[in-house]
């Protein structure tokens, strides 16, 4: 064997200093997802950084992530407006009238001040429970117009990409044949899931198709991405993985970054 073929055993990945500034970025679903809860300073700032990157043509989005990303929305949605209901909404009681509670008052000197107080009371309440419907109908218009969709329209007409066919019998026969293997990205938690199963394997094959440096960003635990240590973090990335990219692009090294 050769020097050239011994080559592949011999692989490092490049370091995240040396392609920060170069590299293509990839987002995973989660990510663009979170923004439904970033405060507004972190989505701001978020949104600048993607935009910035898809006007320098080096964000890339696989079109999976945007169909994950359109599936999961109104879910979020939905989630946000029964959580204003159960967590908030029904747990506000009306509070009880003082003169009911304590019928003595009426002999204190201060009885009109503390009616005055338990007035504004109930007004306070009254007036937080009306804000919380308005909040929840506020958020029922997302579905028909939803300011975070907004804002990641334009992102995702430039971003988006994607070479593969879902329905292609050749592309389901080998993450099928991945998925028995238990070969990564179909060895981890998705490879359980009943629904969007591939999902992981999808987003990889785009990457695939990127001749150039990666930087993945997830906020997703894809523990068959990573090798961990005892601690659960993640301290290398899975070789197999690596060696695949590198096949496949000719050599150009990728990083996975979380």
């Amino acid at each position: 064997m050769t020097k050239k073929g011994l080559e592949k055993y011999f692989f490092a990945p490049k370091s995240l200093e040396e392609i920060i500034g170069t590299a293509t970025i990839v987002v995973d679903t989660n990510v663009l997802l979170s923004a439904y809860q970033w405060k507004e300073a972190a989505f701001k700032e978020v949104l600048l950084a993607l935009k910035s990157a898809a006007e320098n043509d080096r964000l890339r989005i696989p079109m999976h992530v945007l169909e994950e990303f359109m599936d999961q929305r109104p879910k979020l949605i939905q989630g946000a407006i029964e959580r204003i209901n159960t967590d908030i909404y029904s747990k506000i009681q009306k509070p009880n009238k003082l003169s009911s509670t304590i019928p003595l008052i009426g002999l204190l000197p201060e009885h009109d001040e503390y009616i005055s107080i338990e007035e504004d009371n109930l007004a306070s309440y009254k007036l937080y429970r009306k804000k919380l419907e308005e909040l929840s109908s506020k958020l029922r218009s997302f579905f028909q117009k939803d300011p975070v969709l907004d804002s990641l329209k334009s992102i995702f007409e430039d971003a988006c990409f994607t070479t593969i066919d879902k329905q292609d019998k050749l592309v389901n026969e080998d993450a099928n044949n991945r998925l028995a293997k238990k070969q990564p990205p179909l060895s981890g938690g998705d490879a359980g899931k009943k629904e969007n199963k591939f999902g992981d394997y999808f987003i990889w094959r785009d990457i695939l198709s990127l001749d150039n440096d990666v930087i993945f960003v997830s906020t997703d635990f894809k523990e068959d991405w990573y090798y961990l240590d005892p601690k659960k973090i993640h301290s290398l990335q899975e070789e197999s993985l690596l060696k695949n990219f590198t096949k496949i692009t000719k050599a150009r090294p990728v990083a996975l970054f979380p």
